[in-house]
Parts: C-alpha cells; sequence; structure tokens
C-alpha cells in the first residue's frame, strides 16, 4: 500500500502538498513517524521528504512581483516669495550713460517740519523717467550752439577758464527750457524733482536725515573749506556721501536748479503764478534748512544769479 502524507515537499514548494509514497513504509508507521518527527525501521520517508507536521507548516509567501522601475517625478521647482513688485521702467535700458533711470512710484511730497510753503503733506504719484546724474555743465552748456550766452558777472562760471566741469550757473529759466528742449530733454516738475532727491522715504536730505556737513557743495558748518570760506561753485559729482537714493549728484548744494512748475500753493498742480521753483540750495548758502530735499524756493523765469543752475529729464 501507499501513505498519504501532508506538508511541504521535498522540492520547498509552498501549500498543502498531496504526496503519495508507494512501498516505503506501513502507513499507521510512517503517521507515527510523522507525529514523533523520526524516522522509524518502518518507514523511513518522513525525514527523508523533510516532511513536518501538519500544525508547524508557515504558509510561504510567495515573493513580491516587482514593480517596474519608473524614474521619480522632479521636485517643483520652489514657488516665489511673494513680495511687493517692482515698479516697471519702461525706459530704463534706454537711459544714456550720463542719466540716472528713476523707477515710477508713490511718496509724500512736503514736510511738517519745514516752511509754511511745504504744508500740507500730500502723496504724489509719479511716472518713470531718466534724470541726468549731475547738474548741466559749462563744457555740455558750451555744445549747444543755438543758446544764448549766461551772464558772465562775478562768480559766474560762464567764460571763466578751468570750470568746464562747473555747473552752468547765471541762465534763467527760459535758457533752461531751450536748452533741456536743444537735446530731446525738459526740466522736471517740482514733484519729479522732489521724488528723485528723496525717494520714498521722505528723508530730509538727498543722503538720508544726518544733518548737513561735508556731503555737499555748500558754505555751511563741517564743509571741506569751512563755515563761510566757499567763494564759487564746486565741480559737479564731488560728493559721493551726498548722492540721492538713485544715485543723483549733487540734489542739495551746487546750485539752485529751475524746475518747470509755476510756484504754487500745496497741494494744488496749477496757479496764475509766472514765477517757477527753484530746488536743492546752493554753494553760498550756510543754513542747513535750505539744503533740505523738501525746501522751495521761487523766481522769475527772467531771473538769472550766480546761485541757480538746472539739469534735465526725459520721460516717456
Amino acid at each position: 500500500g501507499g501513505a498519504t502524507i501532508f506538508g511541504l515537499s521535498a522540492g520547498g514548494s509552498s501549500g498543502s502538498v498531496v504526496e503519495t509514497v508507494q512501498k516505503e513504509g506501513n502507513a499507521q508507521a510512517c503517521e507515527r513517524a510523522q507525529t514523533e518527527e523520526k524516522e522509524t525501521s518502518a518507514c523511513g520517508v518522513p525525514l527523508r521528504l523533510g516532511l513536518l507536521r501538519l500544525d508547524q507548516v508557515q504558509p510561504v509567501q510567495p515573493p513580491p512581483v516587482p514593480q517596474p522601475t519608473s524614474v521619480p517625478e522632479p521636485p517643483p521647482p520652489p514657488r516665489p516669495t511673494l513680495s511687493e513688485p517692482s515698479p516697471r521702467v519702461p525706459i530704463a535700458s534706454g537711459c544714456p550713460s550720463d542719466m540716472v533711470a528713476i523707477p515710477g512710484g508713490t511718496f509724500q511730497m512736503g514736510s511738517n517740519d519745514g516752511d509754511a510753503d511745504e504744508k500740507p503733506v500730500h502723496s504724489v504719484s509719479v511716472r518713470p523717467f531718466c534724470m541726468d546724474r549731475t547738474e548741466v555743465t559749462v563744457g555740455a552748456y558750451r555744445s549747444c550752439g543755438s543758446c544764448s550766452a549766461p551772464n558772465t558777472t562775478q562768480y559766474c562760471n560762464w567764460g571763466q577758464s578751468g570750470r568746464d566741469n562747473h555747473p552752468i550757473n547765471c541762465v534763467d529759466w527760459n535758457q533752461a527750457t531751450s536748452y533741456c528742449s536743444g537735446v530731446g530733454k525738459r526740466l522736471p516738475t517740482e514733484e519729479e524733482w522732489e521724488y528723485a532727491a528723496r525717494g520714498t522715504s521722505s528723508r530730509n536730505y538727498p543722503w538720508g536725515n544726518a544733518a548737513p556737513a561735508s556731503q555737499l557743495c555748500w558754505n555751511g558748518e563741517g564743509n571741506d573749506l569751512g563755515k563761510g570760506n566757499r567763494k564759487s561753485t564746486c565741480p559737479v559729482g564731488s560728493y559721493a556721501a551726498g548722492r540721492s537714493p538713485f544715485g543723483l549728484e549733487d540734489m542739495a548744494g551746487n546750485v539752485w536748479e529751475w524746475t518747470s512748475s509755476p510756484y504754487c500753493s500745496y497741494p494744488g498742480k496749477s496757479c496764475t503764478s509766472s514765477d517757477r521753483v527753484n530746488r536743492g540750495g546752493s554753494w553760498h548758502y550756510d543754513y542747513p534748512a535750505w539744503v533740505r530735499a523738501s525746501h522751495r524756493y521761487y523766481n522769475a523765469p527772467s531771473y538769472r544769479y550766480i546761485y541757480v543752475g538746472f539739469r534735465c529729464l526725459r520721460a516717456d
């Protein structure tokens, strides 16, 4: 007869295996050998086949089917940090090297600590523009073939040797307007001028809030020649510490600068005044308040004097 044996087969296959062993021993002896887990003379099958007790058989799990290897998705690019967008400056790349690109923006014009004509402080927005890095020089003005000659009295730079890099002074508003127009530019408005000098920080001076001393061409305390000793303008761009937040030179001191704006009370933008606003103070002054970025002065368009010059602007 044969013995039917349950368990793992010698080949190690899994699951329940039914295997009939012919002529390998007495069936009852083989069942007992399987129970006792040892060979007997009557049945040598269990150990030779590697049989175990059925209650010890653990199902063998098939190995996991390998999944096809896939290329992991690249991580998403980092999201940009949200911040206030930079002002659009459409003319920035077109500014000549002697001009500075000024981004458009909004600022608080005027000062509650200044003179009555600087009040009230009010919000003003300006569009982007290019502005001359320095005041127009004697040399640049001479290159204008159609411009009329400035005055040549004492302290006027026109006609003096060695003054080509000094600001042109002793020119009136009409001469300044004509020069700027001739080079494809214009005079800045009062709003544009103050924004270019202060930026959006409402600073007192182009360089910040520190009191004026050696940052500019003036006659006050701390200047490089000593208080009251300056007798003329300075070469443009001589005081890097006095630059405006945009990098403009001499926005305080050297010469007052003509603007295109009539002298109106704030916050009005138009009035019947024929006078034109001057900004920035000059080399002659020694009073700090007069070189503040919000300080206003005015003269008739025909006024020419040693303290007054200009710079130009270009906008779309």
